[in-house]
C-alpha cells in the first residue's frame, strides 16, 4: 500500500480557493463559516480517509501481536510493514489536515465542522475510536519493541557461543550504547 501524496497548503492569497472569484467579487469578504470555504464534501471525505486509516491501523497492530504470540517471524514481518504502511498514510492524512485547516482558517477540525451537525457528530465518534485505538495499541508496542530488544540480545549471546558482551564501558560504569541491561541481570 502506497501512501497517498501530502497536499500541500495553499499560499494565504491564493485565488484558487473555495468561493474566490465568486459572484460578489474580489473585494468581497470571504464567507464567515469555515466550512463553507473548504465544502462540506471535502471534510466528509477526508473523515471517511482518516477513519479508514485509523481502522487499518488498528488491524495491522492487531496482527503484528497475534504474529508476535505466534513467534511467526515471517508474518511478524509483513504486519510489521502493514503497521508501517498504516502509519505513513495517517502521516499523510496530517498534511491534508493541516492543508484543510489553512484553507478554511479554522484552528482545529472540530471548529470546521461545528456548523453542520452530522460533520460534528462524525469527529466526536473518530477522537473516541483514536483513543480507544491508542489504549489499544500502546502495550501491544511496548511489548513488541521490548521482544525485539530481548530477541536480539539472545541472539548477541548466541552468536558469541555464550560469551556475554561488554555491558559497561571502560570510563566509569555507563552502559553501552549496544544495550545488554538483560544480561547484566542473568549473573
Amino acid at each position: 500500500m502506497t501512501p497517498p501524496a501530502p497536499f500541500a497548503a495553499p499560499p494565504v492569497d491564493s485565488s484558487v480557493r473555495p468561493g474566490a472569484g465568486s459572484v460578489a467579487g474580489p473585494g468581497a469578504a470571504a464567507p464567515a463559516d469555515p466550512l463553507s470555504r473548504v465544502g462540506e464534501g471535502a471534510v466528509s471525505a477526508f473523515l471517511s480517509r482518516l477513519e479508514a486509516g485509523r481502522r487499518e491501523l488498528d488491524a495491522a497492530g492487531t496482527a503484528l501481536s497475534d504474529a508476535g504470540r505466534a513467534a511467526d517471524a515471517a508474518a511478524m514481518a509483513a504486519a510489521a510493514e502493514r503497521y508501517e504502511a498504516a502509519t505513513a498514510a495517517l502521516r499523510s492524512l496530517a498534511a491534508e489536515r493541516t492543508a484543510l485547516l489553512t484553507q478554511s482558517g479554522a484552528v482545529s477540525v472540530e471548529a470546521l465542522a461545528a456548523s453542520h451537525p452530522a460533520l460534528v457528530s462524525r469527529v466526536k465518534s473518530l477522537r473516541e475510536s483514536a483513543a480507544e485505538t491508542r489504549t489499544r495499541l500502546w502495550p501491544r508496542w511496548v511489548s513488541a519493541r521490548r521482544s525485539a530488544a530481548a530477541c536480539a540480545e539472545a541472539l548477541d549471546l548466541i552468536a558469541r557461543g555464550g560469551v556475554r558482551s561488554v555491558t559497561y564501558a571502560a570510563g566509569g560504569g555507563a552502559e553501552a550504547a549496544g544495550g545488554g541491561a538483560l544480561l547484566n541481570l542473568s549473573g
